[in-house]
C-alpha cells in the first residue's frame, strides 16, 4: 500500500498529486491542506486497483470550477470528503466507485460528477454550496 498524507499547499502546472500503484493507494489530505492541480490537470490524479482519498483539506484546480479535482484512470476510488473539492470529479467507467460528501462537506461541483456510473453520498446537511458562510 501506498500512503501519502498532505500537511500544507502543493501548487503545481501539472497533476499535484499522481498515485498509480499494483497496490492500493490512499491519499490523505489534512485539515488546513491545500492541493491545487495546475492548468489542465487534475489536483489528485489516481492510477491503482483500489484508490482512497481522504479529504479534510482543500482540493481545487487553477482552471477553477471548471478544471479536474480527483481524476481516477483505473480501478475502484473512493472519496471520502471532510473538506472541500471544488471542481469536476472523472472516475472510471464501470469501477466500485464512491463519492462520499462527509458531515462538514462543501463539493463545489464544476460541469461534471462522473462517477463512472456509481454512487454519491451525503452526509452534510443542510446542502452548502461554496458560497456559503
Amino acid at each position: 500500500m501506498i500512503f501519502w498524507t498532505v500537511r500544507h499547499r502543493i501548487l503545481l502546472h501539472a497533476s499535484a498529486v499522481k498515485a498509480w500503484s499494483n497496490t492500493d493507494p490512499t491519499i490523505n489530505v489534512a485539515a488546513g491542506a491545500t492541493v491545487t492541480g495546475g492548468a489542465g490537470a487534475a489536483a489528485i490524479e489516481l492510477d491503482g486497483p483500489v484508490n482512497v482519498v481522504n479529504d479534510d483539506g482543500t482540493l481545487l484546480s487553477t482552471d477553477g470550477a471548471g478544471g479536474t479535482t480527483v481524476l481516477a484512470d483505473s480501478g475502484d476510488t473512493t472519496i471520502n470528503n471532510g473538506g472541500v473539492l471544488n471542481g469536476d470529479v472523472q472516475l472510471t467507467a464501470n469501477g466500485s466507485n464512491l463519492l462520499h460528501n462527509l458531515a462538514g462537506g462543501t463539493i463545489g461541483a464544476g460541469p461534471t460528477i462522473d462517477l463512472g456510473g456509481t454512487c454519491l453520498r451525503s452526509r452534510a446537511w443542510p446542502p452548502r454550496t461554496l458560497d456559503e458562510p
